[in-house]
Formats: C-alpha cells, structure tokens, sequence
C-alpha cells in the first residue's frame, strides 16, 4: 500500500508534467498581434444606442486567414461613442513560411492583408468604407503590425481609424381618403388598395436611399375610408426625399369589376 501511494503520486505529477509542457508547446508556436483602431462617432441626437461594429481582416488574393496560420481573436467593439478598439489575433508560427504565403523579406517573413469595417446596416449610422493595408511582419520571436491607408507603395503610413454618423430616425404620416361607389346591382365587397408615390422633385435617389414608402387602405363595402402615405427612415433623408414635393396616384391592379 504504501509503495502505491507513491507509484499513484508520482504518475499524478507526470500527467500535471506532461499536460504543462503541451501547454507551453502550444504557447511558443504561437505569436500575437494587434491593431489600435480608433471609433468616431459623429452625432446631433442626445441619445445613440450602443451597436456593434465588426473589422473585417482578409488576404486581398482571397485566401483564407487559416491558410496563413491567423485566428481573430477580437475584431468588434461595441459603442454610441469615441472609443478605443483593438484587432487581436494569433499566429500559428509553424505556418509562417513560403509554402503557406508568406513573403521573405531581410531575414524576416511577412504579408499585406487588408482591414475594413464591415457595414452593419444598423437603423441611423452611416459606416466608414475606408481601407487599410496590415503589413504583418514576423522576425522570429515577434509580430509587428504597420497599418497604411490605400497603399503600401505610397507609404502612406497611417494610424487606423473610423468614422461613423448617426442620425435619428423620422416618420412622416400623410392621411388621404379613398371613397367606393357602388356602380351596379353586386355590392363591392372587401378589397385593398395602393397609392404609388412617383415625380419625386428630388432625382438623387441616393439622399434617401434608406426611405421605405407605405400607402395602403383596405375597404368592404361603399363608403369613405382614411388610410395614410407613411414615410420613415433617417431623419436627414426623409428630409431629402419631401424637400421638393412628389406625386402621388392610385396603382391599378386590375382587379375584376373594379375601375
């Protein structure tokens, strides 16, 4: 029993030996990096909601991170503000070599990979298309990352940042009446009619891109009926698309015994 005990103990220290070395194996092929990014918000409501924003990192050739070795290990932040973001990611070093696309460069390995900012679609906020190169560069023990704006070649050498609007959101709600007769003997019974909005005064759709138009009634029966044009999207845009008036008539949908 007692030379058990210590056969027992003695192969308990060998697996906590072994499980430790396996983790510092694991650590010393891999190398880290990471990117300040800098958040802009830029904002005349009094109150933004917090959202999330995603940095994409790709190979401009469209390999995958993978092939190069590269995990992201944070690439969103999540703010209504100015804030300080970070890109991190880990670098299997095993993968850093020619085969699996890396560039030698004066004893040292490195690629371009390109970073933007994805375009959430979140309601109110405008996103920043700017590109940026990563030139990531390893030396052996270490990554360092050099962030350009547009072009390497041009060395415009830049610090990251992106710049975001938001803008509050409007409803604007024109009520127009729809009045049914009947014309023969059959009284009309349950139908839906649409108003269409066209001529709008201001031709540069993409001011108010982001505008969605409603107008729709439904009736059963002779008589007079209220429905309402809704338009709703930023407020700046639905601004663009009223500033200079628009048409509005009824869409013909040929329904039967209908005029």
């Amino acid at each position: 029993m007692h030379y058990s005990k210590k056969i027992i103990s003695f192969l308990l220290s060998l697996v906590m030996l072994l499980s430790f070395s396996t983790g510092v194996l694991a650590a010393d092929n891999e190398v880290e990096g990471e990117v300040r990014i800098s958040k802009f918000v830029d904002t005349e409501e009094t109150e933004v909601p917090e959202t999330e924003f995603v940095f994409d990192l790709r190979d401009p050739a469209g390999r995958a991170l993978e092939d190069y070795g590269i995990t992201l290990v944070q690439n969103t932040v999540t703010a209504s503000a100015n804030a300080d973001a970070y890109l991190r990611f880990k670098v299997d070093t095993s993968k850093i070599n020619p085969e699996s696309g890396w560039e030698p460069m004066d004893g040292s390995y490195h690629h371009l990979f390109e970073l933007t900012e994805q375009n959430g679609g979140a309601t109110g906020w405008s996103y920043d298309p700017t590109l940026y190169m990563l030139d990531v560069v390893y030396d052996g023990a270490n990554l360092l990352v050099r962030s350009y704006r547009g072009s390497v070649a041009e060395e415009n050498s830049a610090d990251v940042a992106f710049y975001n609007r938001y803008e509050g959101t409007a409803t604007v709600e024109i009520p127009f009446a729809k009045v049914v007769k009947q014309g023969g003997n059959t009284a009309p019974g349950q139908q839906a009619f649409e108003l269409e909005i066209f001529g709008i005064g201001n031709s540069n759709v993409e001011e108010y891109a982001d505008v969605t138009c409603t107008a729709a009634v439904e009736t059963n029966g002779a008589g007079s009926y209220t429905g309402k044009i809704v338009l709703a999207g930023p407020k700046n845009q639905v601004d663009q698309y009223i500033c200079e008036g628009f048409f509005v008539r009824e869409k013909n949908t040929a329904a039967a015994d209908w005029t």
